[in-house]
């Protein structure tokens, strides 16, 4: 999560209105000049506190589902994947939800980030005036230390100050339902991930098919069982490889629901507009606004954090149920 934020970051900001039809590498620049290094790892507490949670509920209610559903019904292979995956996804999503609002909320903020000493520096660099006239000892030295210290304070519209602070100002100033702002589109991207599993149970199937028909033909193979000869015919690498190009199909497949859940967490800046209120009013905005193509705005960073992320999960996931993903 530490080494990917930086992409995070610029994914996230890529696929918001105010990043609209901007250029990754721009948009890296001007976040590094006008807001500093740290920018890049702002919303990071809630990523990471939050990824652990969020897989293990994906992973564990998956393979919950997969055993319920093949339990009462005839299903099997690519469909039980997609069926269990889809039930998995849309508990994940629903539970997840306000932490998933919180971290896209912090990661949208452009406000500069200073540390407390560089404010009380700038600080009284706009009182030097007042500071040149007062000698080190009389009171009028004091008061250009206090005003300068005055306002180090942030105006009443400053940004989030951290996880808590976000989570009370949102509820305040939104109500509850703003942690559910863009939860119908993280739905729609369900299907991403039941198809992500879906192409890879079927690839994976696939694959371990024609691997064990090519192993029973070797002595070392010959009194092995079934489970032996799966295990053996699927490697790490075809793991990763498949895993890595399932994930990628689904994503530009169902890549839309991303911009359409970013613009719906957005802040809202002007209460009466509701443009991004729904599915329908936020794709009818982004297509009229910025064409199709609005609809893919950060899709390139996307996959770049995403596929590799994605592959290495599942190899992991693979080696800690022994195979049966």
């Amino acid at each position: 999560s530490f080494l990917l934020s930086p992409l995070d970051i610029l994914r996230t900001r890529l696929q918001s209105s105010a990043g609209r039809g901007t250029p990754p590498w721009q948009l890296t620049k001007r976040i590094f000049q006008k807001e500093g290094f740290p920018a890049f790892y702002r919303g990071l507490v809630p990523t990471v506190l939050g990824v652990g949670p969020s897989r293990a509920l994906y992973f564990g209610s998956f393979q919950v589902a997969k055993r319920q559903i093949s339990a009462h019904t005839s299903l099997h292979g690519a469909v039980l994947h997609l069926s269990a995956a889809t039930a998995a996804g849309l508990l994940t999503n629903t539970v997840m939800s306000p932490w998933w609002v919180i971290r896209v909320r912090l990661q949208l903020q452009s406000t500069p980030i200073e540390s407390s000493w560089a404010r009380l520096l700038s600080a009284l660099q706009r009182h030097r005036m007042l500071a040149a006239g007062a000698s080190a000892a009389s009171p009028g030295s004091a008061r250009v230390i206090a005003a300068a210290a005055a306002s180090m304070a942030p105006p009443a519209q400053q940004g989030y100050k951290g996880v808590v602070d976000c989570a009370v100002r949102v509820y305040r100033e939104e109500g509850w339902r703003a942690f559910y702002r863009g939860l119908s589109a993280s739905y729609l991207g369900v299907i991403e991930t039941a198809c992500q599993f879906g192409l890879y149970g079927y690839m994976k199937d696939a694959y371990i098919r024609k691997s064990v028909a090519r192993l029973r033909e070797q002595p070392a193979y010959a009194h092995a069982s079934d489970r032996e000869l799966r295990r053996g015919a699927f490697t790490d690498g075809a793991a990763f490889t498949l895993s890595a190009a399932s994930k990628l199909l689904a994503a530009v497949i169902t890549y839309p629901h991303e911009v359409l859940r970013t613009r719906m967490r957005e802040p809202r800046t002007d209460p009466t507009c509701v443009r991004y209120h729904s599915i329908g009013s936020t794709l009818r905005s982004v297509i009229a606004e910025e064409g199709f193509r609005g609809l893919y705005g950060g899709m390139s960073v996307h996959l770049l954090r995403t596929v590799p992320n994605a592959a290495i999960l599942l190899l992991v996931v693979e080696k800690v149920v022994g195979g049966d993903v």
